[in-house]
């Protein structure tokens, strides 16, 4: 589980550093360029629950039931449910990169 300082930042710096994250990675060219990038942000173990996660909604999307996502996945059922919890109150992101 991510573990965040408990040391607050103020919410313009907060802010700054979103606006700067969320620029650089829109602004890499290439797929080669975002898994460098990701290769130097992320561990394997992140790189992997992310792309679990993402195959998750696509899967969910795409009419899968839990028991076939957990098999082809291996993830569990709570897993799964929260994924499809955040694809039904947000969502917008991952069906925009889905489609």
């Amino acid at each position: 589980m991510a573990q965040i300082s408990k040391r607050f930042i103020q919410k313009e710096v907060e802010d700054r550093i979103m606006d700067l994250f969320w620029d650089g990675l829109s602004g890499l060219p290439t797929k080669q360029k975002v898994a460098l990038f990701l290769d130097d942000l992320l561990t394997p173990t992140e790189k992997l629950m992310l792309a679990k996660r993402f195959s998750i909604a696509f899967m969910l999307l795409k009419g899968y039931d839990y028991h076939t996502i957990n098999q082809v996945l291996k993830v569990s059922n709570p897993t799964i449910w929260s994924v499809k919890l955040g694809l039904h109150y947000k969502g917008k992101g991952y069906q925009g990169v889905i489609d």
